[in-house]
């Protein structure tokens, strides 16, 4: 593989572990509101990363809402 190829996979590999860590914070904390939920969950690990502080509240609020829609918490 390319170093450009294997940069890629890592990246999402990296957003990928983000993704299970939202969404594991959210399902241990089911049942609250999505804001309950923005205030509780954090992503310190992931405070370096850009935009954190900015899109953490959306990342929440997404999980959130796709496991409401999926049927998987109330």
């Amino acid at each position: 593989m390319t170093h450009r190829l294997l940069m890629v996979r890592h990246i999402c590999q990296m957003h990928c572990q983000f993704l299970k860590f939202v969404t594991s914070q959210t399902l241990l904390k089911g049942g609250k509101s999505v804001n309950a939920l923005k205030a509780e969950v954090t992503t310190a690990e992931y405070s370096d990363w850009i935009q954190d502080d900015g899109w953490r509240d959306m990342n929440v609020e997404g999980i959130a809402e796709y496991l409401t829609e999926a049927d998987l918490v109330n």
